[in-house]
């Protein structure tokens, strides 16, 4: 049953791949030892690793010694926000643009290596017609060898692309619903690849989403073959479940992968682990029919609307044409959970699920899980929520080790949330021989937040939740280490040589003491940042620019017609700062001035440039 939507999107790969594509090159004579010492603080993939732990241990990054001299080594100019993390690997930056441009600079300098248009932009037959309900490319690539060619991963529209490393030719491109070829889904997910797989070729596991819409084929998480660049299974969890497609099986977040080949148990021997969305009430009558800015009550003696009717294209094979869907039963066992997946069949192993069934709450664990090892040896996943917990459950079993709130409930309204845990959070020492922390942001929250009991506005647990969104707190146990003051952010959080950094809708970046908290260093990007910092060697590079947040996406969708064109057209938070539209990828060294004349800044960058005159922040 896993396998039941392969044969079409299979077809449709194998379509989209020429033969000129699918010949390999012969691996070339090199250096191993230099090759493996170069890219040893290389960041290859979303998070650093497939752990997504978002920590490098590479001993020639910034520290909190050094870290305050950080200055600007070069900025690339982009034709739309980034809001990707971007991926380090052989001396080149590798990140993607809200417009389907993707780019890969030169670490050094910058300059454009090459550029290649993806998605809607893309040219045939590699075009995705796909509608996205943020940006074309918010997927984080992956940078991985296979068969002797360096090859970049990339989520953009609804299609996982392959591209040749070094000239960004497109080699071939996975269509996660090519049932629907102009629907809503979209991969916002970032790619992880798994090399020692049970056929010996690379697979790309994936996530893929329709932003709480039904009806939604591709949902869940894939695993694409690198080689022959089909399908080797799909973990839909609704049609795992023998259910209709309400919505319930969305994946935003990115997957993460854990390697254990001496485990005793053969499906715990390489598990994925996945956050999925939440599960929404679609009924024409349901919770989401009435989110928006304002929620009102249907008017008196007014018929309750039909029930939304199946497809009648066969797209839902639990949901046949003549019927409708029941929301009432929409709810299964991998619903609003972090999932255990046997990453070599796609089976489930195991689901952790701390939301009641049926609940109306915006509550999407879209704050990517991430592995790690508690004091003792016990291997973990974590993950925070939008409902502001982080929970912490046993890497075999899914058994909760832990679960406290850590932030702020992200639901302002009945099925609407604008805060708690989206970007990822970081785990990572402190000091070499310290106990794990688990270092990160929230996004927007507010004063007070939805009472789903009452559906009453209700003061936050925590009313500093607001005011000091930058927090970290014990791995082993969820005990509060330090909290700071900073904008809201949807950006990852990165921890490297003792330095946390995080990037805020406020447009700073900003450096902390991983021990205590103490703001270290900040520059201002001139755009609000909902990009992760990523540390290879002494350089750290980061997107900026934010286009759309949550809140006008939530505050536009259940609009129609000239209402939501409007929206969407003039998002709120570009009629507050006009720079949010703003696309650039920074570099910073420590010590280090601008490289004149290549596509980067005049080394009178923090004293000339308006938008940038204040300079860096210096706070040790």
């Amino acid at each position: 049953m896993l396998r039941r939507l392969l044969p079409l999107a299979t077809v449709a790969a194998a379509a989209l791949a020429p033969a000129a594509a699918r010949a390999q090159p012969q691996p070339q004579p090199h250096d191993l030892l230099a090759t493996l010492q170069s890219r040893a603080c290389d960041w290859t993939t979303y998070g650093h690793d497939p752990s997504r732990d978002f920590a490098s241990t590479c001993p020639s990054v910034p520290t909190t010694q050094n870290v305050a001299q950080l200055r600007p080594r070069w900025v690339a100019h982009a034709s739309n926000v980034v809001t990707a993390q971007p991926t380090v690997a052989d001396g080149r930056v590798y990140v993607g643009a809200w417009d389907g441009s993707f780019y890969a600079l030169d670490l050094a300098t910058g300059a454009t290596r090459w550029q290649a248009a993806l998605g809607n932009r893309a040219a045939a037959p590699w075009t995705d017609a796909h509608h996205d309900a943020y940006g074309q490319i918010t997927s984080s690539a992956a940078v991985a060898t296979v068969q002797g060619r360096r090859t970049v991963f990339v989520g953009a529209a609804d299609s996982l692309y392959a591209l040749d490393a070094q000239t960004g030719a497109i080699l071939w491109r996975f269509d996660a619903d090519p049932q629907q070829p102009t629907g809503q889904g979209e991969i916002e997910s970032s790619p992880v690849v798994w090399q020692l797989t049970p056929n010996g070729h690379p697979w790309v596991l994936v996530g893929s989403d329709a932003n709480q819409r039904s009806d939604y084929p591709g949902e869940g998480l894939w695993a694409i073959d690198a080689v022959t660049h089909q399908a080797v299974w799909h973990f839909n969890p609704e049609t795992y479940t023998h259910q209709p497609l309400y919505g319930c099986g969305n994946v935003w977040s990115s997957p993460a992968l854990d390697l254990q080949p001496w485990n005793p148990d053969p499906a715990r021997r390489a598990l994925a682990f996945v956050g999925m969305a939440d599960c929404p009430d679609n009924s024409p009558s349901g919770s989401l029919a009435s989110a928006g800015p304002v929620s009102l009550p249907a008017p008196p003696g007014q018929a309750p609307p039909p029930p939304r009717p199946c497809p009648t294209d066969g797209t839902d094979p639990y949901c046949p044409a003549g019927g409708t869907y029941d929301y009432a039963h929409r709810w299964q066992p991998y619903a609003e959970a972090i999932v255990g997946v046997d990453a070599a069949t796609g089976t489930p192993v195991w689901s952790y699920q701390p939301h009641p069934p049926n609940n109306t709450s915006d509550d999407d664990f879209g704050s990517s899980p991430q592995v790690f090892t508690l004091p003792g040896g016990r291997r973990v996943v974590g993950e925070g929520n939008k409902d502001g917990t982080y929970s912490v459950v046993d890497r075999d079993s899914g058994a909760l080790v832990w679960k406290a709130v850590e932030q702020g409930n992200g639901n302002i309204q009945d099925s609407q949330a604008v805060g708690g845990f989206i970007g990822n959070t970081a785990v990572g020492r402190a000091t070499q021989g310290s106990a794990p922390q688990v270092f990160g942001a929230a996004a927007i929250d507010t004063p007070v937040r939805n009472d789903p009991a009452t559906g009453a506005p209700t003061p936050q647990d925590d009313p500093t939740a607001p005011l000091t969104p930058m927090r970290s707190f014990d791995a082993a146990t969820g005990a509060p280490a330090w909290q700071a003051t900073q904008g809201p952010s949807y950006g990852a959080s990165t921890v490297a040589g003792g330095v946390v950094y995080n990037g805020a809708l406020d447009g700073l970046l900003r450096a902390y003491d991983a021990a205590s908290g103490r703001l270290l260093w900040g520059f201002p990007l001139g755009a609000p940042i909902s990009s992760g910092a990523a540390v290879a060697g002494e350089t750290v590079v980061v997107g900026a620019g934010t286009s759309d947040t949550d809140a006008e996406f939530k505050a536009c969708d259940p609009l129609s017609g000239p209402l939501y064109d409007l929206c969407h057209s003039a998002p709120l938070d570009a009629q507050l700062n006009p720079l949010s539209r703003t696309g650039e990828i920074w570099a910073f060294s420590p010590g280090t001035a601008a490289a004149p004349g290549v596509n980067g800044l005049p080394a009178t960058l923090t004293t000339a440039s308006p938008k940038h005159r204040a300079g860096p922040i210096r706070c040790a």
